[in-house]
């Protein structure tokens, strides 16, 4: 079974023309900057493959002004499913 992150963004909502069996899954399901929801999300599918596609997206501006909180957030992101999975 595939698990895509940011199923509803931009990315996401195209990916599901190549990939309809895939499992989509957006903010809504999971905030994945926190740990124990990644677990969840990962325990709750058992995917065999992850494409990770979640991510804090913003308008320039917002990028300008808050660039650490972006790339904090996304960090986050990245390492709490990372380890989910591994785990």
């Amino acid at each position: 079974m595939i698990l895509v992150t940011g199923g509803s963004g931009l990315v996401g909502k195209h990916l599901k023309d190549i990939l309809p069996d895939a499992v989509y899954i957006s903010s809504k399901e999971a905030d994945l900057i926190y740990p124990h929801q990644s677990e969840y999300i990962v325990n709750h599918y058992k995917p065999d493959v992850v494409i990770h596609l979640a991510a804090r997206v913003g308008g320039i501006v917002d990028n300008i002004s808050y660039p650490v909180d972006y790339l904090e957030e996304n960090i986050l992101m990245n390492t709490n499913l990372l380890k989910a999975c591994h785990i």
